[in-house]
């Protein structure tokens, strides 16, 4: 996503929100990391996440007036069924707002259960 906006699109302000909805219920105790070319150029090669993937957090409601306030207008939300299916509730509270953000939910799976043969 970072590569695709940088070079694709000319968007070079691009904040990776640490530790899923806990980071954007409370983006003060978990600061976002500023992602660069230079900070993703390598992750594909690593396991796990550099934004720390984490349960819980979830509000809607706060995380729209987070939004806001930190003028995110758009939002890539990468996981499962659970995070999918909270990114649906925050899209409905947003569109309730008439809030000018896109929410757009990439599914991936980190739990390993993809058969390999």
């Amino acid at each position: 996503v970072t590569k695709c906006l940088w070079n694709e699109y000319g968007v070079q302000n691009i904040s990776g929100i640490m530790n899923g909805y806990n980071g954007l219920s409370n983006p003060e105790a978990h600061e976002p990391l500023q992602l660069t070319l230079e900070v993703v150029r390598e992750i594909h090669m690593k396991g796990g996440s550099i934004i720390k993937a984490a349960r819980g957090g979830f509000d809607a409601e706060k995380i729209c007036d987070n939004l806001v306030r930190l003028g995110i207008t758009m939002l890539f939300l990468v996981g499962g069924d659970g995070t999918q299916f909270a990114g649906n509730l925050l899209y409905e509270c947003a569109r309730k707002r008439r809030l000018d953000v896109s929410i757009i939910g990439i599914p991936k799976s980190i739990d390993n259960d993809v058969l390999h043969f």
